[in-house]
C-alpha cells in the first residue's frame, strides 16, 4: 500500500514537472510572437558611382516585412519576406552633374528602418581652358582632365591631336600640334564630352609662321644692278615680284632660311630734268606685309618707279 501511494505521489510530481515546462515553453512561444524583431546591418549606401551599381544589405527579423524605394533609379529585390534576408539594391547610372538621393524603407509588424542611398554626380574638368603662343614649328604640350566617368576628346582642325582620345576617369591629355606655314595664326577647339552629354571645351591657338627679311626696303640705281636680302623663317615660301618686267628675285622658292638675290633691269624713262631736285639715294617703302614684303625702289628723271616682293 505504501508502495502504491509512493508511486503515485512519483507520477504526480512527475507530471506537475511537466506540465510545468510546457507552460513555461508556451510562455516564451507567445512572448516570442508578441515582440518582434528587425535590424539591418547598414544604414547608408554613401558615393555610388556615376556608372551605376549593385549593392547589397542583410535583414535580421522574426517577423514578415517589406521593402520600398522612393526613387525609380534605385530599386530592391526582394520586396517581401519573412524572417532573415540578404536584399539586392540597384542602382542606375546617372547624367545628373550634382548628387542624388534615395531613400529605402524596411518595415516589419510596426517597426521601421531606412537606408539612405546616395549617387555622386558626373565630373569633367579641366586644367586649362587655352593654350596659347604654340610655336609655328610645332608641339607637343598637355592639360589635365578630371573625370569620375567616361570620356571623349575631339578636335575640330586635323593639325591639332590630342592622346588619348578617350578613356575613363582622370587622366593627363596630350596635345600634338603640327608646324604651320601659313601666314596667320590659327585656331583650334578641343571637343571633351563625358556621360549625359556634359561637356567641356579648350581653344588652341598657333602663332603663325615666321618670316623676317633683313631689310624691307632697297636702292637700286638707274642703271640697274642686284642686291641681296637674307630671309629667316621655319617655314615653306614663295616669292612674287609685281613687277615682273623689270624686277625679280632668285629663288622663288625654298624651305628655311635662305639668301634671295634680287635682279632689276636699267631704268630707260627720260633723264632727270636739271631744274629738278635731286633724289635721296633712299626712300622709306612704308611697313612690310604681314609675311614681310621686301620692297625695292629705282630712281628716274621725275620720281621713283618701285616693285613689291
Amino acid at each position: 500500500m505504501r508502495a502504491f501511494i509512493f508511486t503515485c505521489k512519483s507520477v504526480f510530481a512527475f507530471c506537475a514537472c511537466l506540465c510545468f515546462l510546457l507552460s513555461s515553453l508556451q510562455s516564451c512561444k507567445n512572448e516570442d510572437e508578441q515582440t518582434p524583431a528587425l535590424e539591418l546591418n547598414i544604414t547608408a549606401i554613401p558615393d555610388v558611382a556615376v556608372a551605376g551599381a549593385t549593392k547589397s544589405f542583410y535583414i535580421v527579423s522574426n517577423s514578415q516585412w517589406t521593402i520600398t524605394s522612393d526613387k525609380g533609379w534605385c530599386s530592391v529585390n526582394p520586396t517581401t519576406g519573412t524572417g532573415n534576408a540578404s536584399i539586392t539594391v540597384f542602382i542606375e547610372p546617372t547624367s545628373l552633374a550634382t548628387t542624388r538621393t534615395a531613400l529605402i524603407t524596411v518595415k516589419a509588424a510596426g517597426i521601421t528602418k531606412e537606408i539612405t542611398v546616395d549617387q555622386v554626380g558626373t565630373v569633367l574638368g579641366v586644367s586649362t581652358l587655352a593654350i596659347t603662343n604654340v610655336s609655328p614649328a610645332g608641339t607637343t604640350t598637355s592639360f589635365d582632365l578630371t573625370a569620375n566617368t567616361n570620356w571623349t576628346i575631339s578636335s575640330d582642325r586635323t593639325w591639332c591631336r590630342v592622346a588619348p582620345a578617350s578613356g575613363v576617369d582622370s587622366s593627363t591629355i596630350s596635345v600634338i600640334v603640327d608646324p604651320t606655314e601659313e601666314a596667320t595664326e590659327r585656331t583650334a577647339i578641343l571637343t571633351i564630352e563625358a556621360d549625359g552629354g556634359h561637356a567641356n571645351y579648350v581653344t588652341v591657338t598657333q602663332n603663325r609662321a615666321a618670316l623676317k627679311l633683313s631689310s624691307s626696303t632697297y636702292y637700286i640705281p638707274t642703271a640697274g644692278g642686284t642686291t641681296t636680302v637674307t630671309l629667316t623663317t621655319s617655314s615653306s615660301w614663295a616669292i612674287t615680284s609685281n613687277q615682273t618686267a623689270w624686277c625679280n628675285v632668285r629663288p622663288d622658292l625654298g624651305n628655311g632660311n635662305g639668301i634671295l638675290t634680287v635682279t632689276v633691269d636699267p631704268n630707260t624713262f627720260p633723264a632727270a630734268l636739271k631744274e629738278n631736285p635731286i633724289w635721296p639715294t633712299w626712300w622709306n617703302a612704308g611697313t612690310p606685309a604681314s609675311t614681310g614684303a621686301t620692297i625695292c625702289g629705282q630712281q628716274t628723271g621725275f620720281g621713283f618707279t618701285n616693285c613689291t616682293l
